[in-house]
């Protein structure tokens, strides 16, 4: 089984979380919405026998990664902290993808050889934090990514070009007409 197949099956097995999300956590859902459809698209080009060219097939690897690790997180939040309860969920989904965000930052740091035991230390705190929230279901003020944000502010500089992986995708599927 080559990647392309293997997605199109990891897709089949969790196509019942995804609509749930789309329907009902569309805020977490925004996590996917974008690399799904560059990934649908490269799967179906390439079902179709059409030549992939390097880029696409860099995007693919790398946004099936993102998805599978994203994922696997989310549904074990999904399934363990919130006993499949996409209310609940969605209640949290403000922190839940903040979560991700700053988990996709600490990889963006890491891979740029940025990331100090500093900087690793801010973030997985504030990654505690949250899942003490989540694994206890604490009311989270209005407020609450304000205050991570200020103390990521503090551990980043606009130099370090950071993108997250779905906005990175929201501009390939809109270099590449998906819409």
């Amino acid at each position: 089984m080559n990647i392309y197949d293997d997605y199109i099956k990891y897709i089949e097995e969790n196509n019942n979380l995804l609509k749930l999300l789309e329907n009902n956590a569309p805020t977490i859902y925004v996590l996917f919405e974008d690399v799904l459809a560059v990934l649908n698209y490269i799967s179906e080009e390439y079902q179709k026998g059409s030549q992939l060219e390097d880029d696409l097939k860099d995007f693919f690897d790398a946004g099936y990664g993102y998805l599978t690790s994203v994922m696997t997180d989310l549904k074990m939040i999904f399934e363990d902290y919130f006993k499949k309860d996409i209310i609940l969920l969605s209640k949290y989904a403000n922190i839940i993808t903040y979560f991700f965000y700053i988990e996709d930052l600490k990889c963006h740091l890491d891979a740029e050889e940025l990331l100090t035991k500093s900087k690793q230390k801010t973030i997985d705190d504030i990654q505690q934090e949250i899942e003490t929230i989540l694994i206890n279901k604490l009311e989270v003020s209005d407020d609450l990514t304000d205050k991570y944000e200020s103390k990521i502010s503090k551990i980043t500089s606009s130099k370090d070009n950071y993108h997250p992986i779905y906005s990175i995708f929201a501009l390939i599927r809109e270099e590449l007409n998906l819409f």
